[in-house]
């Protein structure tokens, strides 16, 4: 059988995999509001993600907010 990204895919998705990842990203956020809101209902919201991502219907949201911040200290640089 031919690899494809699919086949990987369903290999590599694991609720650990999802746990590793989520340890990783929030090494040194910790005391940041969403963080410790996602980790009042740590396990429901993996699994819930981990459906998602199954069923290939999971969208991440935008990131405006940076963009915005990213833009705003740039013109402050060049002043």
């Amino acid at each position: 059988m031919p690899k494809t990204i699919r086949n990987k895919f369903d290999k590599e998705l694991t609720y650990d995999s999802l746990m590793q990842a989520h340890k990783l990203s929030r090494k040194g956020k910790g005391y940041r509001d969403e963080v410790i809101l996602f980790n009042l209902k740590q396990e429901e919201y993996i699994m819930w993600i981990y459906e998602r991502l199954k069923n290939m219907t999971y969208k991440h949201r935008r990131l405006y907010n940076l963009l915005y911040i990213r833009a705003k200290s740039k013109e402050n640089r060049k002043k």
